[in-house]
């Protein structure tokens, strides 16, 4: 779009009943990322504004009759799915419909009151799922048994959620990518080690959720996890194009799509290790 966006500072302590754990009374931020002009694949998709389930959500997809994976991607707090932009046209220019809703309470908030609304992201997510699926308004090109949820800070926490918490576990979701997330603490229901894999990425100088947060979810959930540390990382800014981190960790998240969703577990487990090695980010796995 042209234009820089400002960094957003988010002020939330991550107390209960919505969130808790190792790190409790940590504030949360949201980085808004630059808004940047679109990657060279760009041309490739185009974007839409749609209504799901009653929210307003970005579309990002290919140009094509697909049927291509289905990414539902969760913003931060304070942060709208427009902020993302040039980060999701990214992920839909390598083969993915790219759905992001605007999540009451936590779209245009950045205090308390955005943290409030954690424990009801997960159904929001179900219903867009669902809405986007099935019935007049689905997507056609979306293929709804390969899906993928991601989110960022906040969203990464929900998406996190959606995988690996009895209190809202979705049996569709075939994979998880949480970007500066951590384990929160849910009204109901417990943490499990779940059934699909997990990513997980984190600025290793994460000030809003610390970094301990990705390193507590890589031992206890996902049937494989894996941790994409951005070394001397904040809490987003290599989300941004201009990031000197950036292409490692769109390059690590593509190929775990490719190993999950893709169809060729093996190339694509090759690529996130070629990814974890480049310069600024650093990948272990749970063992390591």
């Amino acid at each position: 779009m042209g234009r820089r966006a400002a960094v957003l500072l988010l002020c939330l302590l991550l107390v209960a009943p919505a969130c808790g754990g190792d790190d409790g009374g940590a504030a949360a931020e949201t980085t808004r990322p630059p808004t940047t002009t679109a990657p060279e694949r760009a041309p490739t998709v185009r974007t839409e504004e749609r209504t799901f389930a009653t929210l307003p959500t970005l579309v990002v997809r290919p140009n094509g009759g697909g049927p291509f994976p289905l990414v539902l991607f969760v913003h931060g707090a304070g942060a709208p799915p427009v902020f993302y932009e040039g980060f999701l046209r990214e992920l839909a220019a390598a083969g993915n419909v790219v759905v992001a809703p605007a999540m009451p309470g936590s779209v245009d908030h950045s205090d308390l009151s955005a943290l409030s609304a954690l424990p009801f992201q997960p159904g929001r997510v179900e219903q867009v799922l669902d809405a986007v699926t099935t019935g007049p308004q689905a997507i056609g090109a979306a293929d709804p048994e390969r899906v993928v949820v991601v989110g960022h800070s906040l969203g990464g926490m929900t998406a996190l959620a959606t995988g690996f918490h009895s209190c809202c576990a979705d049996r569709r979701v075939d994979a998880v990518v949480s970007i500066a997330g951590r384990l929160a603490t849910f009204p109901n229901g417990t943490w499990g080690e779940g059934t699909v894999p997990v990513l997980l990425i984190h600025g290793e100088d994460d000030e809003t959720v610390p970094f301990s947060g990705s390193g507590t979810a890589l031992q206890q959930v996902g049937t494989a996890a894996y941790l994409l540390t951005v070394v001397g990382g904040d809490h987003g800014g290599y989300l941004a194009e201009d990031d000197r981190a950036h292409r490692a960790v769109v390059a690590a998240i593509e190929a775990f799509f490719v190993a999950t969703i893709g169809g060729d577990p093996q190339a694509g487990l090759a690529d996130l290790a070629t990814a974890g090695s480049r310069r600024g980010v650093r990948l272990t796995s749970r063992g390591d």
